[in-house]
């Protein structure tokens, strides 16, 4: 519940902010990807890619299981009301909400402000794709303040986080949509809290 509130949260907040800055920056709202810009190109890249990621992720786990013991498991009781809301947040609003931060607002506002001054745009659009998936994660870092301290740091979290931070990078750049990038990203974590509950089961 207490993720389902933040990513809640997390996209109107996300959406007001995306509003003041299309009025003061005069970005029209659709240029922040809110569109169906190349819908078949997005499903056809959307499909190669899951695709791709279902057969590393099973191999990867396999591996870890089987080679250094690592457990697989959920941070929750598992039983069927937990795992169906878990995995119901993951397909519908986890990605939702974060593609919405972190691609159609960070990587609009960046080119916005600093696309003008760069003369090679493709190089600018790599910076771009770098710092966004730079930022998707470190907020899949989680820290306290006081003191400082790093209370959550998951590796192959962080793998995941960079490739897709930078695939769904170019998928939003490449079709000036965020739809594409949405459908991915839930599709993604639905896989992988599915693959992980039939590592649970197998192992």
């Amino acid at each position: 519940m207490v993720l389902v509130i933040h990513h809640i949260l997390q996209a109107i907040i996300t959406l007001l902010a995306i509003i003041i800055i299309s009025k003061l920056l005069n970005i029209r709202f659709k240029d922040f990807g809110f569109n169906i810009n190349k819908l078949r190109y997005s499903i056809v890249f959307v499909s190669v890619f899951l695709g791709v990621w279902i057969l590393i992720q099973a191999v990867i786990g396999i591996y870890l299981i089987k080679e250094h013991g690592v457990s697989p498991g959920f941070t929750f009781p598992l039983n069927f009301r937990n795992y169906i809301g878990y995995y119901l947040f993951e397909v519908l609003l986890s990605g939702t909400s974060e593609e919405i931060m972190f691609r159609s607002l960070v990587i609009t506002l960046m080119l916005s402000l600093w696309g003008k001054y760069f003369s090679n745009s493709k190089r600018f659009s790599i910076v771009v794709i770098s710092a966004s998936t730079l930022i998707f994660m470190i907020a899949h870092i989680n820290f306290s303040l006081f003191p400082f301290k790093i209370t959550h740091f998951d590796i192959l979290q962080q793998l995941t986080c960079l490739a897709s931070g930078l695939c769904f990078g170019y998928l939003f750049l490449k079709t000036k949509s965020i739809v594409g990038c949405m459908i991915a990203h839930n599709l993604l974590n639905g896989i992988i809290t599915l693959m992980t509950l039939l590592f649970v089961l197998s192992f």
